[in-house]
């Protein structure tokens, strides 16, 4: 059996919003999740827990996972 096979997720504390990212983006800030650069700019994942369209999210990222295993749902 894979180790993907037999993991667990969490629900992560607070809630996020996905934002296109500016210049002024810490990686290193508390509330930032993960932050993606790319040739059109990039994207931003940040804890904002009274966002109007903000998502829960789904980590399976403690142990060795496929990367099919993280979701993020509204």
């Amino acid at each position: 059996m894979a180790a993907a096979d037999h993991q667990t997720l969490r629900l992560l504390d607070g809630r996020y919003v996905l934002e296109r990212l500016s210049a002024d983006v810490d990686a290193q800030d508390d509330g930032v999740l993960a932050v993606v650069r790319g040739p059109d700019g990039g994207a931003c994942m940040r804890r904002h827990d009274d966002g109007e369209d903000a998502w829960v999210a789904l980590w399976n990222g403690d142990a060795a996972h496929d990367d099919r295993s993280t979701a993020w749902a509204r």
